[in-house]
């Protein structure tokens, strides 16, 4: 068995590489500049690249850079998966994608889940649902700075889970993808909480109030460009607000329960762990 990991070096990739060690397993690490023992010369831009990295591997975890255009970048991995006689192939993708998504990275998430699904390659395409870890990464900073954090949800619940354990859930296929092929797992956390409740879990963890800030979803946009987003990452962001305020991010789906054996990790567990991240 020889897993590679595209993306190795981001949040998923990370928590997936430590989960596979508790697993008694190990991973190449597909990167642009080896460093590590495990680590391999990967550019998901270069045909050549992939075809080296790939030979002798049996089980693929892809991930793809949070970039305006990852579509093709997937695809380019999968013919050359093809290429390699890769046994499976496991696709980090996102919660609610389809080709025919109101917004461009849902869509082509999408595409490549059926690019994925046509190829003829074994594989499992794992969905997860919003990070709690974004929290830390996106809104510690005004959180700090203002008390406060701003989003366009209105009122809408969101099942958060952990970097964690969707790495925990991912290595679990890798090491064993049999039983999961074919599959398509949508995961989330154990609770679904609306931000205002969001703001109460932090706010009690770190001793001092912290308030939800609903805006107006062109107000946020507004405020996103004038920090300098992109538009296509703007767009997406605004998207995902929509959806957690139409109500389809509060389903708690029984996935990480029923691959890990136990529930995933509770919000107020999380905020715990990075509580220092909010003072």
């Amino acid at each position: 068995m020889t897993i590679l990991i595209t993306g190795a070096t981001g949040t998923i990739g990370t928590q997936t590489l430590k989960a596979l060690e508790r697993e008694g397993a190990t991973a190449l690490c597909g990167v642009r500049t080896p460093r590590g023992e495990h680590d391999v010369k990967l550019d998901l831009e270069d045909t050549a690249s992939l075809d080296a990295a790939l030979k002798g591997v049996t089980q693929l975890l892809l991930i793809t850079p949070f970039v305006e255009h990852f579509e093709p970048l997937a695809e380019r991995a999968l013919d050359a998966a093809k290429r390699a006689g890769v046994s499976h192939v496991v696709r980090l993708s996102a919660a609610g994608v389809s080709p025919d998504a109101s917004f461009d990275l849902a869509r082509q998430h999408g595409r490549v889940e059926e690019a994925l699904k046509a190829s003829g390659l074994a594989h499992t395409i794992v969905r997860p649902l919003f990070f709690q870890d974004n929290f830390v990464k996106f809104q510690a900073d005004t959180i700090k700075k203002d008390g406060a954090f701003y989003g366009a949800s209105k009122g809408g619940k969101s099942a958060y889970l952990s970097s964690r354990d969707i790495g925990r859930v991912l290595a679990k296929i890798l090491v064993d993808p049999a039983p999961h092929a074919g599959k398509t797992y949508s995961l989330t956390g154990p609770e679904a909480l609306s931000d205002e409740q969001v703001a109460e879990v932090i706010g009690e963890a770190r001793g001092r109030t912290v308030r939800y800030v609903d805006l107006p979803p062109e107000q946020l946009a507004a405020g996103m460009r004038s920090s300098g987003a992109p538009d296509w990452m703007v767009e997406g962001i605004v998207a995902l607000e929509a959806i957690k305020a139409n109500g389809w991010a509060a389903e708690v789906s029984p996935v990480v329960k029923d691959v890990l054996g136990e529930e995933g990790q509770r919000f107020d567990a999380f905020i715990a762990e990075h509580v220092d991240a909010f003072r």
